[in-house]
């Protein structure tokens, strides 16, 4: 919470330090070597030690509380600064009959800093059709994982039996246009996602799974969305998986191995596949083509996943490939700043939070918001899961926000004060004639 409330507080640091420091003379900051306040950290703590040495102890005060307070604060607010990327996935078939399909391309955007990690998506291929939704955004806090879809008017789906020419389709348009209809949101518990749209649950793989994958003992490595067959969820999946040798938590590979078997549902035979993939086969492959080192981290920027069918290719005498996804990174920079793991919300979402079943005989409690993500801790949360629902109030500042600026003053205040009091001093000792 503390990295946070500085992250949030540190634009305004850097604006009034800017203020501060450009009021007090040069020659008071810097004797022998030149200080720019706002040069890379190390080169700018050698400086101050340098003119430190040389500066009389009184007019040292100010210049150590300044540099002090920008230095620590950027220092804390940039603890455990990730990555971020900018690319493209597209994905097509490979088998013969639906080769000359075009393929859908989405572009994405990736932020991960630690555990907290955001994503957003978005067509970069329109459809024949409308899709439902046109924006994607799936962040993850560490503990759960939040997502967001968002449909533009041109995006809406008609419903059954629905005329998308009808008088009240398009009375929902505008109600959608004008921000009186919500988008859909949920939450769902723990740092894994489950089977995300636009295979927005693939790219948390690619960039930060393999930390999962190390960290689960095999028989709990069954992820939600590498469930095999639906009527045995509970039945082991096979996957297996290597990691890049210069970076631990990144994965290198990733193959989903199907057992040769599968279950027809309950009472009926098990359907078994034809000699050799009876006793298994690869059904999913990923491969890590290309990184960059961004900041000491080493990130994809080229990778692709590919399916495969319980079939002979008669072109490879292989395994028949049928359908693949291919990521290509453009941008890959430093993250700025610290991230809060939830997307930001500013208009009116239908929220389904899956984390109160377990309070809720099973059932995930469904609100309202258009300013926060309810929290299970919270009073509001509680008694929502008791049908008492609160209006929204106005957003309020974090206790560590407040306290932080509140220091921020403090702090302030006494440099302004040396300041005026120095150049008080300066002016009395440049008074001609003076003793």
């Amino acid at each position: 919470m503390l990295e946070v409330a500085l992250f949030e507080v540190m634009p305004v640091i850097n604006a009034l330090a800017k203020h501060v420091l450009q009021a007090v003379p040069k020659s008071w900051w810097f004797t022998c070597a030149k200080v720019d306040v706002f040069a890379p950290r190390s080169r700018l703590a050698w400086s101050a030690w340098l003119s430190l040495r040389t500066v009389r102890l009184q007019r040292q005060i100010p210049f150590v509380v300044a540099v002090v307070v920008w230095l620590g604060g950027n220092w804390c607010a940039a603890v455990g600064a990730g990555y971020e990327v900018e690319g493209e996935t597209r994905y097509f078939p490979l088998v013969q009959v639906d080769r000359g399909a075009a393929p859908i391309a989405y572009r994405f955007r990736l932020q991960v800093d630690g555990d907290r990690w955001l994503l957003e998506m978005e067509r970069a291929s329109r459809l024949a059709e409308p899709g439902g939704f046109s924006r994607c955004i799936v962040a993850g806090d560490g503990t759960a994982i939040y997502v967001t879809r968002v449909t533009e008017p041109q995006d809406m789906v008609a419903g059954p039996g629905e005329q998308t020419n009808s008088a009240a389709f398009r009375a929902a348009q505008e109600q959608l246009r004008r921000g009186l209809l919500p988008q859909w949101a949920e939450v769902f518990p723990g740092p894994v996602p489950p089977w995300l749209p636009w295979d927005a649950n693939l790219l948390w793989l690619v960039y930060v799974g393999g930390h999962h994958l190390r960290m689960a003992e095999p028989p709990a490595l069954r992820m939600r969305f590498f469930t095999v067959n639906p009527y045995e969820p509970n039945e082991p999946v096979d996957v297996r998986c290597g990691y890049h040798p210069k970076e631990t938590n990144l994965l290198l590979w990733l193959a989903r191995v199907n057992p040769g078997h599968a279950s027809r549902g309950p009472g009926k035979p098990r359907f078994v596949f034809a000699p050799p993939f009876d006793k298994g086969f690869t059904n999913m492959l990923y491969e890590l083509l290309e990184t960059r080192e961004v900041k000491g981290s080493i990130v994809p920027t080229k990778f692709r996943f590919t399916w495969f069918q319980a079939q002979i290719d008669p072109a490879t005498g292989g395994i028949l490939a049928s359908e693949r996804m291919a990521g290509e990174v453009h941008r890959a920079t430093a993250l700025r700043g610290r991230l809060a793991g939830r997307p930001p919300l500013g208009q009116l979402y239908q929220v389904t939070d899956h984390r109160a079943a377990s309070m809720n005989d099973g059932k995930p409690l469904v609100y309202r918001t258009h300013r926060e993500w309810w929290q299970t801790n919270e009073a509001r949360f509680v008694k929502a899961l008791q049908g008492i629902f609160e209006e929204e109030k106005p957003a309020q500042l974090s206790r560590w926000t407040v306290w932080a600026a509140f220091g921020l003053l403090v702090v302030l205040y006494w440099v302004g004060y040396w300041v005026w009091r120095l150049r008080r001093q300066s002016q009395a000792g440049s008074v001609p004639g003076g003793g």
